[in-house]
């Protein structure tokens, strides 16, 4: 930039942006990407995180514990799990796809 000129040349803005983003910390991505999408929410811009870890307010039976996640068509996903009976937590190894319905069933501890 020289003066109140604005340097216009096409050719120069991924690289600005880029520096832009890796000074601020930020996150970059190729559009072209087939995965764009999944780490980027374009309403706004901002990063999507989706939740892989989820508490159980109750102690269950690990013998009765069963998790189905269905996708947004309602079409049962397979979604490998851990239980952390420490935590009561259920630790999915990928989070599941945006949209996805989560549920858990179990018979209480003890019962």
């Amino acid at each position: 930039l020289n003066g109140n000129q604005i340097d216009v040349d096409a050719a120069n803005y991924q690289g600005r942006y880029f520096k832009l983003a890796q000074r601020l910390n930020g996150n970059t991505a190729d559009l072209c990407h087939p995965g764009f999408s999944d780490a980027f929410d374009l309403n706004g811009l901002r990063l999507k995180v989706l939740p892989k870890v989820f508490n159980l307010t109750g102690y269950p039976d690990v013998s009765t514990l069963a998790v189905t996640v269905l996708d947004s068509t309602s079409t049962v996903i397979t979604a490998p799990y851990t239980y952390n009976a420490a935590n009561r937590q259920i630790e999915f190894t990928n989070t599941p796809p945006e949209g996805s319905t989560i549920s858990v069933t179990y018979l209480p501890a003890g019962k």
